[in-house]
């Protein structure tokens, strides 16, 4: 909770109105049942990657914010940053739930760049190994 006489900054306001949309779009837009069953087999962080990309297309295609398309892609903006600073590896299995978000945004039509992801996998790589091959 912020003090009644908090000078929040625009980009700060920014990323509130973009948390809180989104956060609409999970009442809204989200099966508990099929959540409840992901959190029972241990498989909610991966399954809400996912999600969060599902309920924002949601959100942007109802219209329930006119300018949710921005909002969402100013937000998830930031993202770039993480990619960016030089220590993420999508090639590392524990960031696919990223992975899978960040490109996921990417076809919702955000101001993303794919290329960032993409032009750093290696399938094959030291990454990969010891992993399972499911024949992809």
């Amino acid at each position: 909770v912020l003090p009644a006489n908090y000078r929040m900054g625009q980009q700060e306001f920014n990323n509130y109105a973009g948390f809180i949309l989104h956060e609409v779009g999970h009442p809204l837009f989200t099966d508990n049942g099929v959540w409840n069953v992901a959190v029972r087999l241990g498989r909610a962080r991966l399954l809400n990657a996912l999600e969060d990309v599902r309920i924002e297309r949601r959100i942007i295609e109802t219209n329930i914010a006119a300018n949710g398309l921005n909002v969402l892609a100013a937000l998830c903006h930031q993202l770039d940053v993480k990619v960016l600073g030089g220590k993420f590896d999508p090639n590392d299995p524990k960031n696919i739930g990223f992975v899978m978000g960040y490109l996921g945004r990417c076809a919702n039509g955000y101001s993303l760049d794919a290329r960032l992801i993409t032009n750093s996998l290696r399938p094959g790589s030291a990454s990969h190994r010891g992993t399972r091959d499911y024949g992809t």
